[in-house]
């Protein structure tokens, strides 16, 4: 199936696994070397004010490595927009067109099961498996599943969850409150994780009427999230989205994120 002939709900969905994709994607060489491209940019425009001698020569060498940075994250966003298309494209119409009202209470327990994201990993396409293993995402073919797996249980978690429709009313934002994007649904994120909120309480990490706080974010945002850090030291040290934000890794990746072509509307 041809990436134009998707309609609404397949777009939709193609979406919400292109955004989980490029999560797992930061994961990659190629993201930590724009990382280091960054930090040798800033080195250089610190020695560039201490060094009056060699400013012309600092200047152009911070100029060619933005430029060579921008190239590196527009070649990013094209092979994961190029892996999800592969992907999704494999996917059998049911899980393409994959929604809640669609299914019984059974066929959604089914959904939810590790067994379909193991089905999913065996639809890939062998070129997304050669693109993989040949820009060293993941070392060899065997690899895939252990890669892959994580984001499509957080595709059919993401799309099936009945807390992706976006909120109503004037409490709830409009926009993620990580990286103000306004055009996308949100989902709830529980500030103190529910699996050890009581634990949060007893150890005095957060109070009992705090336990409720959620922060509206988007699905690529709330996924990354959790995999920062565990839900303890989530409700332990990150129990706020002023805590969240002022991360380094969070700063990067909403940085990233909210650069993405693809969602700049």
């Amino acid at each position: 199936m041809a990436g134009g002939e998707r309609d609404e709900v397949q777009q939709s969905n193609y979406d919400v696994l292109r955004e989980l994709l490029a999560g797992q994607m930061l994961k990659t060489s190629q993201v930590s070397e724009c990382d280091r491209g960054k930090a040798k940019a800033r080195r250089l425009k610190r020695r560039k004010k201490r060094s009056v001698v060699q400013r012309s020569s600092a200047d152009v060498d911070v100029k060619e490595l933005e430029e060579s940075n921008r190239m590196q994250t527009d070649h990013l966003q094209e092979f994961i927009s190029y892996l999800a298309s592969q992907i999704f494209d494999s996917f059998p119409e049911a899980v393409r067109r994959l929604a809640p009202d669609t299914l019984d209470e059974d066929e959604l327990q089914q959904s939810l099961s590790d067994a379909l994201t193991d089905r999913l990993v065996s639809y890939v396409p062998s070129e997304v498996v050669d693109s993989l293993t040949t820009y060293e995402i993941v070392d060899s073919s065997s690899d895939i599943s252990s890669f892959l797996s994580p984001v499509f249980s957080s595709y059919v978690s993401a799309i099936l969850s009945t807390q992706t429709i976006k909120p109503a009313g004037d409490s709830k934002p409009d926009e993620c409150e990580l990286c103000d994007r306004s055009w996308i649904p949100l989902t709830a994120h529980h500030l103190v994780p529910r699996e050890v909120a009581e634990k949060a309480v007893k150890r005095g990490w957060v109070s009992e009427k705090d336990v409720g706080n959620v922060a509206w974010l988007c699905r690529a945002c709330h996924s990354f999230i959790h995999r920062c850090e565990s839900n303890e030291e989530l409700a332990r040290s990150w129990k706020t989205v002023t805590d969240l934000a002022a991360r380094e890794d969070v700063i990067r990746w909403v940085k990233w994120i909210s650069s993405v072509r693809w969602m700049s509307r």
